[in-house]
């Protein structure tokens, strides 16, 4: 991110898992000590945070998921 002028979004998912929500903080105060800005969406489908990246124009989006197929 830091080759690009501007700000930078980033978009994070979850499953439905207790153990998304402590990785998801973990996450987030990596990426925003970066200055880049999260946008948290909760528990989401792979497919919908693919949707969601390109529609918010994201530069990146994570899908927190202990699922071996997401």
């Amino acid at each position: 991110f830091r080759k690009y002028e501007g700000e930078h979004h980033v978009v994070i998912g979850k499953d439905t898992r207790i153990s998304g929500y402590m990785i998801e903080n973990a996450l987030t105060s990596g990426i925003t000590s970066m200055g880049v800005n999260v946008i948290l969406v909760g528990p989401f489908t792979t497919p919908g945070i693919a949707f969601l990246t390109r529609a918010l124009r994201a530069d990146a989006g994570i899908m927190i998921s202990a699922s071996h197929n997401p």
